[in-house]
């Protein structure tokens, strides 16, 4: 990285010369900087992004690329998609295979995709003080109805979405009528609070005078359940 000093000559003002030069820091990161740098960022990982992130132009990028080309040359850096990870590290966001459990009733998983040397890595799974699992999915919402859970943790979308709509929907038969349309999505994460319906646009019925509002009612509900706590602290 370089920086530009400007300065003025001393003497007569109308004599003076301005002058600028180049200071060249010379700044290169370690090969320990730059695996731990990937270690800590795997969603910034790629080249430009290292570059970026020590400031790096012009011929220091250049010796960068050599520097990761080796690093992998050494096997200590695999390369996918662009993205550099350490050799044998577990990704940061990862599919397991759950296999079995260990002595003391630890979940052990192996990753879904491995790409390092020798065998996968056994990563042992640790379950919440309070909570139980895994549950077979075929009766776990059927016991969070009566009351055996405060909330299921789905392992991905459909696998919750489903049996919420069937737990919370319900349609008379005789008449194809809605008599329930119970849900909120909530989303986590975010800075502000988010709800929001937990159904489709149903375009079908729109200006019938026949869409149910209940679920909009409860998403304005919890969005204000949700907040109250923070009123609180203000």
């Amino acid at each position: 990285m370089a920086r530009r000093i400007s300065g003025r000559g001393h003497g007569d003002p109308r004599n003076a010369d301005t002058r600028a030069k180049v200071v060249k820091d010379d700044y290169r990161p370690s090969r320990d900087e730059i695996l731990r740098y990937i270690a800590e960022n795997p969603d910034r990982s790629g080249k430009r992004e290292i570059a970026k992130a020590f400031a790096l132009r012009g011929e220091d990028r250049v010796w960068l690329k050599d520097m990761l080309r080796d690093l992998q040359d050494e096997g200590l850096l695999n390369k996918e998609r662009k993205r550099l990870t350490r050799a044998g590290a577990v990704p940061h966001v990862a599919v397991l295979d759950i296999f079995g459990r260990d002595d003391d009733g630890m979940l052990l998983a192996h990753p879904n995709e491995y790409t390092g040397a020798g065998s996968p890595p056994v990563i042992a799974i640790r379950i919440s003080r309070g909570a139980s699992g895994p549950v077979p999915g075929d009766t776990v919402f059927v016991r969070m109805g009566r009351g055996d859970y405060d909330a299921v943790v789905a392992m991905y979308h459909d696998q919750g979405h489903i049996p919420v709509k069937l737990l919370g929907f319900d349609v008379d038969p005789a008449t194809g009528t809605w008599r329930a349309l119970s849900g909120v999505n909530i989303t986590l994460g975010l800075p502000v609070i988010r709800t929001s319906v937990d159904h489709g646009t149903a375009f079908d019925i729109a200006g019938k005078g026949i869409a149910s509002e209940e679920s909009l009612v409860e998403a304005i509900d919890y969005a204000e359940r949700l907040a109250a706590p923070r009123r609180a602290s203000v």
